[in-house]
């Protein structure tokens, strides 16, 4: 039996993919004064959307051959690596982004965020694993208004190895006091679902725009729980929930309930139905 649901948060519960991509583009554009393109930059975001900060400005330096950064503009930020040079001028651009609560509750994922409340609703216990930092992830919590929706969170701040690694997941099960196998974790990129997968738990990769063709092109992964249609969401649901129902030691059921329930189906896919 499910006992636990694992959200994470960038891409998930927020649309935060577009905005993070928004802001390395246009970081891009003014470091390099318009050689780059706001345009180039947001593609390029796609190949390590689920990486950390430092790991995504990293991948941009060598992807745009940016490796004298520290020496131009290192002293302006008081830093000595290319990728903290991006990391602050990003920085500063996303804070600004996030700067509006409206801003944060226009671009949340209302099929993820209704999803998270019936897990509260059918006494699931709910956990956070996000690559975000712990003020930016309480910010974020706050506007969308469930910071108090979740019994534990872990933010990056908190571990020392990020995703695709499986410790922020074998974390929060822990703080959960439950098993990894009977977690299901819900994710939108590549290294957050291979983090859900090497801790051992169930995953459901909810797809977005930014990790559609990464999603589809990994090794490994079942796609019967992949969601290309959030509209399809709660139908994956009640497969995995069956699926574990007639190969798991114990009945299928998502916490009191052996099938997604209709009525919060209904709301799942009414939820969804806003993005189109």
């Amino acid at each position: 039996m499910i006992q636990a649901m694992i959200f994470d948060l960038d891409g998930t519960l927020l649309n935060s993919e577009y905005l993070k991509a928004i802001s390395y583009g246009r970081a891009l554009e003014d470091i390099t004064d318009g050689r780059i393109s706001t345009s180039e930059g947001e593609e390029a975001f796609k190949n390590v959307v689920g990486r950390s900060r430092k790991e995504v400005c990293q991948f941009m330096i060598n992807c745009f051959a940016l490796d004298t950064l520290a020496e131009t503009r290192g002293a302006d930020f008081g830093v000595d690596e290319d990728w903290q040079v991006l990391a602050a001028v990003r920085g500063a651009i996303y804070e600004e982004i996030l700067n509006s609560p409206g801003t944060i509750r226009d671009n949340q994922w209302p099929y993820n965020i209704e999803l998270l409340e019936e897990a509260k609703q059918a006494s699931c216990k709910v956990g956070l694993a996000t690559m975000s930092g712990r003020d930016t992830a309480n910010f974020v919590l706050d506007a969308l208004g469930v910071r108090d929706s979740f019994d534990s969170t872990m933010t990056v701040d908190e571990i020392e190895h990020t995703k695709p690694h499986p410790e922020i997941y074998l974390k929060v099960a822990k703080e959960l006091g439950v098993h990894p196998t009977k977690c299901l974790v819900i994710e939108d990129s590549p290294a957050g679902v291979k983090s859900g997968v090497a801790a051992g738990m169930h995953v459901i990769a909810v797809a977005t725009p930014f990790t559609h063709d990464a999603l589809l092109a990994m090794q490994g992964f079942d796609r019967r729980w992949l969601v290309e249609d959030p509209l399809k969401l709660p139908a994956v649901i009640n497969d995995l929930l069956t699926y574990l129902g007639q190969h798991g030691d114990t009945p299928a059921g998502w916490c009191k309930y052996k099938k997604f329930p209709a009525a919060a189906a209904e709301r799942l896919t009414q939820a969804a139905e806003v993005l189109t």
